[in-house]
């Protein structure tokens, strides 16, 4: 599997994926499953940062595996955080939010794991007020 799914921190409040070349349609699945099952360990929200990096191309069915993604309910599902997206990754991104507008609500862009980092303070400090 060209996805690795771990927890960032100790209290399991954020997850990271990293995804790798070669990478194909399945890892989306087969991240999606270890991501649920992760989910269902956890009472709490958790934030999701996705690096893509290393990602330079886009596999075949990309867009049917992230109707998957957006399709399945997941509580306690706090939000995307892409990292490192590069034009051929935003690219897709519109074309999915056009097909499926309900990935509008699920995913933030970030340059840096940093800015992914300050973008969830930002995102848990508003939902707090």
């Amino acid at each position: 599997m060209s996805a690795q799914v771990s927890w960032e921190d100790d209290e399991h409040t954020i997850m990271r994926v990293i995804y790798t070349e070669p990478w194909r349609s399945q890892d989306i699945y087969d991240a999606l499953e270890e991501i649920t099952r992760m989910l269902d360990s956890v009472p709490h929200k958790v934030a999701i940062i996705v690096d893509v990096r290393s990602i330079k191309s886009i596999p075949r069915g990309i867009l049917k595996a992230l109707y998957r993604v957006v399709s399945t309910e997941r509580p306690n599902e706090e939000m995307y955080y892409i990292v490192g997206a590069n034009s051929v990754v935003r690219a897709i991104y519109g074309a999915a939010k056009t097909i499926y507008p309900a990935i509008g609500k699920l995913v933030t862009f970030a340059s840096s794991l940093e800015e992914a980092h300050a973008w969830i303070e930002e995102h848990r400090s508003n939902d707090g007020e």
